[in-house]
């Protein structure tokens, strides 16, 4: 700058920062998953260090062994927070990150959309009644991520449906019973569910002549005696 035919210099000093950055930001729950955290630094000089830690619940923290500005973790996919702390001089700057586990959840319109229902070990089941048609999502626990389908699934079909549109998918029961919604990745990556339906009952047909019952259908019937052909229309 310069005023009355003087200049005038300064210099800014910008205060050292740090951010972490991780490779991967979420992964199915219980998957194996290995984690890359990386530490940058701002506004440093001279030697600099980097602590790193993660905890389960934000509370109770963990160290992690690096090399320079990076560690990694290898584990059963569950969710993580991470911290590091960097050193330079008589600096000491934090920053954190997380990762999350995802819990798939069943979501539908038997309840108008009222509970999440977590997937446990692969899956849920959902009491649902006779002769309807109901829709459904699967969602991480929350609306922040779901998944749908176009089509609907009856017992003839309702093996190994593909999640991979933002639409509700629909379901259409022949029997009131358990439901049980089973929910997976494919090779893809995709969200997968298969819905295994309630048996069907063992239907009986009675068989009457002259008004009595002879036998029940599904019975072992054992005849003896003289008997004259007839056709029976059941």
């Amino acid at each position: 700058v310069t005023a009355d035919g003087k200049s005038y210099t300064w210099t800014t000093f910008s205060e050292p920062s740090v951010t972490l950055s991780l490779d991967k930001t979420e992964a199915d729950a219980g998957t194996e998953v290995t984690v890359t955290l990386t530490a940058t630094a701002d506004n440093v000089s001279g030697e600099v260090t980097y602590a790193f830690q993660y905890s389960t619940d934000n509370v109770t923290w963990n160290d992690i062994t690096a090399t320079d500005n990076t560690a990694t973790q290898t584990f059963a996919a569950e969710t993580r927070y991470y911290k590091v702390t960097m050193t330079n001089g008589g600096t000491t700057k934090e920053a954190t990150a997380k990762f999350s586990a995802i819990k798939f959840h069943v979501i539908g319109s038997w309840d108008s959309w009222a509970a999440h229902n977590e997937v446990v070990e692969g899956s849920k089941t959902i009491t649902l009644e006779a002769n309807k048609t109901y829709e459904y999502k699967i969602t991480n626990g929350t609306w922040d991520l779901s998944w749908g389908n176009d089509g609907t699934m009856d017992r003839n079909n309702c093996t190994d449906w593909s999640f991979e549109s933002n639409n509700n998918a629909k379901i259409k029961t022949d029997e009131a019973g358990d439901y049980v919604f089973n929910v997976s990745r494919n090779a893809e990556g995709k969200v997968k569910v298969s819905v295994t339906y309630p048996e069907l009952p063992t239907p009986t047909y009675d068989v009457t002549v002259a008004g009595a019952t002879v036998f029940t259908m599904g019975q072992n019937i054992v005849l003896s005696g003289t008997w004259e052909e007839k056709t029976l229309t059941v």
